[in-house]
């Protein structure tokens, strides 16, 4: 099974937003997760937009539309949950434009979460390399 956390509906609005954008990008109009997961969510999105230096409303809204041409001349390094933060990042670099859309986070009806309670560390430590790297590579 796919974890498709937006309604597929949603390709129906995005698409044509191609049309004038570079990218259409997502942020979640609803939440019905639990409190701490919330919490968890909202320090580690600050912690993003502050240390990269990014303007969308959400980092990890899972809906992306974006070109593959684009997708393919972003030069990613993460392999794990801050891949979509750095996706955001070469973005904002590059000065793509963008459209931000609300989409609702469909609630899983299979399988599991792969998140774990201490994943944010390990991205944390991915989001503390990249940056390294963005600076050594100024100098």
């Amino acid at each position: 099974t796919a974890d498709i956390p937006f309604p597929l509906e949603v390709l129906n609005i995005a698409v044509p937003l191609l049309n004038h954008h570079d990218c259409v990008l997502s942020f979640r109009d609803k939440d019905s997760r639990g409190f701490l997961r919330k919490l968890q969510s909202e320090v580690y999105v600050r912690l993003i937009k502050k240390t990269l230096g990014l303007r969308m409303r959400s980092v990890n809204s899972a809906f992306k539309l974006i070109p593959t041409n684009l997708v393919q001349s972003l030069t990613l390094e993460s392999t794990g949950w801050f891949l979509d933060a750095e996706v955001l990042y070469w973005v904002s670099q590059r000065k793509l434009s963008f459209e931000e859309i609300p989409v609702p986070l469909v609630d899983r009806t299979a399988g599991i979460s792969k998140v774990g309670p201490f994943d944010w560390v390990t991205t944390v430590l991915e989001l503390t390399k990249f940056k390294w790297r963005r600076y050594r590579n100024s100098l």
